[in-house]
């Protein structure tokens, strides 16, 4: 790995983890929201999902093309999308046997997450 990549890497890293210490709060114990948050911006198949999800204009994709690209299958893919469903992330429709996946655009949760994409996708200089 090159050292702007993983400085890239780093520099998202960092901001994951500070949207994870604004989820926290004073107490020892953390509500089932956001313990699913946490896992949800720990796993690399949310990020990967949201990627995909942003560079496309109508912020909607099939299913099946999804796992396609994440070179995936589709219980994982599945797996994670419920999870992403359940905080309001995206939402699926059916139309026949055909499963879209779209980004929920009221959703400030994802605004967040797709600032981290867009600072880490900026070139060191930009930093």
């Amino acid at each position: 790995m090159s050292n702007t990549a993983l400085s890239a890497l780093t520099i998202y890293w960092d901001r994951v983890m500070s949207v994870q210490d604004m989820l926290l709060n004073e107490s020892d114990e953390l509500s089932s929201q956001r313990m699913e948050v946490l896992k949800l911006l720990s796993s690399r198949c949310t990020w990967l999902i949201l990627a995909i999800l942003k560079e496309r204009k109508s912020g909607m994709i099939n299913i099946t093309a999804l796992v396609n690209k994440l070179n995936s299958n589709y219980r994982t893919v599945n797996k994670c999308i419920e999870h992403m469903k359940k905080l309001g992330l995206v939402e699926d429709y059916k139309i026949g046997r055909l499963r879209l996946i779209k980004v929920n655009e009221n959703s400030e949760l994802l605004k967040r997450m797709f600032e981290l994409l867009e600072i880490s996708a900026l070139p060191k200089e930009g930093r």
